[in-house]
């Protein structure tokens, strides 16, 4: 199955979504759909966690605007390959598979990497990476 939605989704680079998420006008969700307590121990700058098994239940309450430019990762690529591939059955038009993961980009970008995020209201944008927080 992992390999078939590889097959089926668009990936980016690291550095490509690094230029993206230090953007100042760009507009995006950065969705991270690694499990709750994964995700509660570090997430990249500005993501939304959605775990792999609820993104059809909560993509759209998460990412309303369908047309936005969505960034999904997990920690080695495959779980986020599944999510995007299901993600145009939803109408959303632009998504993108952050290569390599969250494992690659923490060792990558360190000063891009939020330890212990809090997470209030649904965010469309991931901040600045100089801002030195993803919402929290």
């Amino acid at each position: 199955m992992v390999e078939d939605a590889k097959s089926q989704v668009e990936f980016v680079s690291q550095e490509d979504f690094k230029a993206v998420l230090e953007s100042e006008d760009a507009q995006f969700y950065l969705i991270d759909c690694s499990e709750k307590n994964e995700f509660d121990t570090s997430c990249i700058q500005g993501a939304i966690n959605i775990p792999r098994g609820l993104i059809e239940f909560k993509i759209g309450n998460e990412a309303p605007k369908r047309r936005q430019d969505v960034y999904i990762y997990c920690s080695n690529g495959e779980r986020s390959a599944l999510a995007a591939s299901v993600l145009p059955y939803l109408k959303y038009t632009s998504v993108y598979v952050i290569e390599s993961g969250f494992d690659t980009w923490q060792d990558k970008y360190p000063k891009l990497v939020e330890h212990h995020p809090k997470r209030g209201a649904t965010q469309t944008k991931a901040p600045a990476a100089p801002s030195g927080g993803c919402g929290g």
